[in-house]
């Protein structure tokens, strides 16, 4: 006997072959969509709705901005030089 598989987001048959486990971004992303849903170890999520939860999962931010206003991280002036150029030949 096939087990049945049921969406937890969107309550259609899954396939074995196509349903996941539920991750923690998955998790974040019911919480804040579906706040009724209560998500548990067993539930499985088809594939569409685990590549929605992943587009519109926050992206993690770049720390980026502290190093950027630390006054003594300044970089150094680079000294300019003019580009090599080879000496001309003449011809025979």
């Amino acid at each position: 006997m096939v087990k049945d598989y049921k969406c937890i987001c969107c309550n259609k048959r899954v396939k074995p072959k196509d349903c996941r486990p539920l991750t923690d971004t998955v998790n974040n992303y019911l919480r804040k969509v579906l706040p009724a849903v209560d998500p548990t170890d067993s539930d499985v999520i088809c594939l569409p709705c685990r590549v929605k939860s992943y587009k519109n999962a926050p992206k993690p931010r770049q720390c980026s901005d502290n190093i950027s206003n630390d006054p003594d991280d300044q970089p150094q002036p680079s000294t300019s030089r003019q580009p090599f150029s080879p000496l001309s030949v003449g011809s025979p």
